[in-house]
């Protein structure tokens, strides 16, 4: 079968894959569920689960499916083989370990923000809402520090072609949502070097976000450092935290530069 962009698809992969999907946001689950939200029968769904489970891709509880072990596995090799991982996990510790905040190493996909890796200082606020975050990636790269900061090195065609599919969601009375302004402040970003994000995702919660580059010159991330505005205020928020994101910057990608191939 072909997809919607006209590439071939297989579609027992596809059902799988919906069925993984649904294991994601529900869990665990009998397939008697699974059955009411996909369009197939019952005995499909079943093989669909025996094989996954054969595969380690699923688990079985007493009739209740789960996702597998076996995806942990490959989660973390995908994390562990990204460039960004190895270049910047040291980096993101010493910022969470120096400013006592959330420290994180965000890679875009298809549009979309996936955190890589994140770290916790001693006066951390919102950890279980960012590891929640970590479940899927988030429409989020137009009210977030990282995210505009990945915006801001792509082309404007590109950026074009980002809001023609993405609506700027509005999440805050700061939230950009009109596409010239979101312009405006990526040459900002462009300018200056780093991204901030006033309270435009959550209320309370500011983030300072630089982009990564590879040695081709190519993006490969963001790092980013959120807090609440109690702390992330005046001049360390203004000067020395982005002074201290455009360091990690610079450290991260001499690693990208000089690391073996």
């Amino acid at each position: 079968m072909n997809s919607e962009d006209g590439r071939r698809t297989i579609r027992s992969v596809e059902r799988a894959i919906t069925i993984l999907e649904q294991l994601s946001r529900t869990q665990p689950t009998p397939p008697s569920s699974l059955s009411d939200r996909i369009d197939l029968t019952p005995g499909a769904i079943h093989t669909q689960l025996a094989t996954l489970q054969q595969n380690g891709y699923v688990t079985n509880d007493d009739g209740e499916y789960s996702l597998g072990p076996q995806l942990l596995t490959i989660g973390r090799r995908v994390r562990n083989s990204h460039p960004l991982y190895e270049a910047g996990r040291e980096e993101v510790d010493k910022l969470a370990d120096e400013t006592g905040e959330c420290a994180h190493a965000i890679i875009e996909f298809d549009g979309q923000r996936v955190p890589l890796y994140e770290a916790f200082g001693q006066n951390a606020v919102g950890t279980e809402l960012y590891q929640k975050k970590q479940e899927r990636p988030q429409n989020l790269l137009h009210c977030t520090a990282s995210g505009k900061a990945l915006l801001s090195t792509f082309p404007d065609e590109r950026v074009e072609q980002f809001l023609d599919i993405e609506d700027l969601r509005r999440l805050t009375d700061r939230t950009i949502t009109d596409p010239d302004t979101l312009f405006e402040e990526l040459e900002t970003i462009r300018e200056r070097g780093y991204a901030t994000n006033d309270e435009e995702e959550i209320h309370g919660i500011r983030a300072i976000g630089v982009p990564i580059h590879g040695p081709n010159g190519r993006p490969v991330g963001a790092l980013s450092v959120s807090g609440p505005t109690s702390r992330l205020e005046g001049s360390f928020f203004e000067e020395e935290l982005p002074e201290r994101l455009l360091y990690a910057q610079n450290v991260v990608e001499i690693n990208l530069q000089t690391s073996p191939t």
